[in-house]
């Protein structure tokens, strides 16, 4: 979680906030080396080509959700999105009322929230996880009627020249 500590303390430090780094491994992204890894048909071109390298991740992580081949990971992705629903959790518990929480953390983590408050599987993760940008923002209330994202993956306060992906 290197990349998200420095983004977090840089969050802290040009808000001029006083609060402490907090780290919840729980918001620990997937190792998709490992599951590209696990996947018995690599492709020598992903290296250097980002569509080849997109269609490796996304074949390799619908076996790795598969649930058919889980001896192969050490996190199974049943056990990445328990793990997610269970930081999400967390957060919101240890939140007062009109309190906020600023969350970093990776692409395929927020698409998984994303995923549960939406309701949606597998399909709708790799869709969402395919299309977000680093720096963006997804906002989440919490209220009577529950868990609600309001924003998802928003990057207008980017310069195009900026935008990247995953």
């Amino acid at each position: 979680m290197k990349r998200q500590r420095q983004t977090a303390q840089g969050i802290i430090d040009a808000a001029d906030w006083s609060n402490n780094l907090e780290i919840d491994p729980g918001w620990d992204e997937f190792n998709a080396t490992e599951v590209i890894d696990a996947y018995p048909e690599g492709d020598p071109n992903a290296k250097s080509d980002s569509r080849a390298f997109q269609r490796l991740l996304e074949k390799s992580s619908a076996r790795w959700a598969s649930g058919e081949h889980d001896a192969d990971y050490r996190e199974t992705f049943t056990a990445f999105t328990r793990r997610i629903d269970e930081a999400l959790d967390r957060s919101i518990a240890d939140l007062g009322s009109g309190k906020s929480a600023v969350v970093v953390s990776s692409s395929g983590v927020v698409a998984w929230v994303a995923t549960r408050l939406l309701n949606g599987g597998f399909d709708q993760w790799l869709a969402l996880n395919r299309v977000t940008v680093n720096s963006g923002v997804t906002k989440i209330v919490f209220g009577a009627s529950g868990k609600t994202m309001v924003t998802y993956n928003e990057h207008g306060h980017l310069p195009h020249s900026w935008i990247t992906y995953r």
